[in-house]
Order: structure tokens, then C-alpha cells, then sequence
């Protein structure tokens, strides 16, 4: 049975497409300075622990006070705003798989815990506009192993999850993809896929790489196409 033509790709956000890491360090520690009156995060163990978290579940490890919790959001947003020109970039080589992606008619969405309105400023900052059919964001809660985001995100593309791709950068975003359907995973960190469920997961050194492999992918399909219809005999493959 022949596998179907990659017809979607859904992708990360943070660190995937977007380089947000320092405008999220210093958005949180400006607001933690000035609601709380120390910043956060500063050790390492911090730092990797809130990158990997929306605002909102972070801020709620500082404090149970739901008005405390609700003034670092908002001081966390404006500091983002204010600092988002400076800080933000797009991956290296994020704009250009977009732009491929589109060229051959892959529809292409986001699916993101983080809230739209800080979404939006990313993909201004980053050029990014409309190179995206659809973005599925969140509120800034709930748990990135959850797969009914992915499950939003695929609907609103229009492509079912035998006919999508799934590219992110942190194991927690594949296991929601895996769970939500979709089989064919991209890792971009090569150093995860040891340590988790390699079943048709590809690892990725950098986004770029997805250009080759869109591009293998279909040939693949090409080849398959021809065996099944019978239109490669003779020809030696």
C-alpha cells in the first residue's frame, strides 16, 4: 500500500520557526522584577524549564495569587512588545522552507499554546506574513503533550493526519502530533530522538534540511506511483 503524498505540513512555533528565546528571558524578568520584585528565570535549570512552557504555567509556579499571576502576564506582554524588534528573528532558514512549501502547493500550519496576540507580533517581526495558511494558538495553558491543538490545526487545514507532516523541536510537541495521527514526525533536535519513541520520527539538523526531504519525499511517491501502474517496467528501476 502505497503511503500518501505529503499534502500538509504543521509545524512548532517557538524555536521551530521563530527564534523567541531572548525576548522570552527578558520579558519574564523584567516582569518578575517589577511585579514580584526579583527576576526569574536566572539559573540554567530555569531557563530550560520556562522555554518550554507557556507564560502563564511558569508565572503560576511563582505564586497561587491569581491577580499576581495576571499583572505578570500583562507586564510580560508589554515588555514583549516593546522588545520584540530587537530580540525576535526567524530560524535561519525558516522563511525560505515556507516559501518552498507554498511553491508546491503544501498547505502549511502552526499549532501553539502561546496566544495569538503575541503570535501575530512574531510573524511580523519575522517577516513571516503569509507564509502560513492557518494558526491554531492557545491561551497560554495547558499541557504541549495534548493532542487536540493538533487536532484543530488539521482540520482547519484540511488535511487529514495520513496526508500530514509534523516538524517541531521538543519531544513533548511530537508525542501530541503522534497522538493526534500523524506519523510522519520531524525532530529538529537531533539529541531528543535517542532518548524518545523513534517510530517515524526523522531527525533534522536544521529546518533547512526539510527542503531535501519534501523534495525525497516526492520523488519517492513518484517512483511508487510508477511501480503501481506498471509505467516503470523496462526501464531498468
Amino acid at each position: 500500500m502505497t503511503t500518501p503524498a505529503i499534502r500538509g505540513v504543521v509545524f512548532g512555533w517557538d524555536r521551530t520557526l521563530v527564534d523567541t528565546m531572548d525576548v522570552i528571558l527578558a520579558a519574564s524578568r523584567e516582569a518578575t522584577s517589577e511585579v514580584i520584585g526579583e527576576p526569574f528565570p536566572i539559573t540554567s535549570g530555569d531557563i530550560d524549564l520556562i522555554v518550554s512552557m507557556p507564560a502563564a504555567s511558569s508565572f503560576s509556579m511563582l505564586t497561587d495569587d491569581r491577580l499576581t499571576v495576571e499583572a505578570l502576564l500583562e507586564r510580560h506582554h508589554e515588555a514583549y512588545v516593546r522588545l520584540a524588534p530587537s530580540l525576535i528573528r526567524p530560524v535561519l532558514g525558516a522563511e525560505e522552507v515556507l516559501r518552498h512549501l507554498r511553491g508546491l502547493g503544501i498547505r502549511t500550519g502552526v499549532v501553539t499554546l502561546k496566544p495569538m496576540r503575541r503570535v501575530a507580533i512574531d510573524v511580523e517581526e519575522c517577516g513571516l506574513e503569509g507564509l502560513i495558511d492557518v494558526f491554531e494558538t492557545g491561551d497560554g495553558t495547558g499541557a504541549a503533550t495534548q493532542p487536540e491543538p493538533v487536532r484543530r490545526g488539521l482540520a482547519a487545514l484540511g488535511v487529514p493526519a495520513a496526508e500530514a507532516l509534523y516538524v517541531g523541536e521538543r519531544l513533548d510537541e511530537t508525542i501530541a502530533a503522534r497522538a493526534a495521527g500523524i506519523e510522519r514526525i520531524v525532530l529538529l533536535d537531533p539529541t531528543a530522538t535517542a532518548n524518545g519513541d523513534p517510530r517515524g520520527t526523522r531527525a533534522l539538523r536544521s529546518i533547512a534540511g526539510l527542503t531535501e526531504l519534501i523534495g525525497l519525499e516526492r520523488e519517492w511517491q513518484l517512483r511508487e506511483g510508477r511501480r503501481s501502474t506498471g509505467s516503470d517496467v523496462g526501464r531498468g528501476g
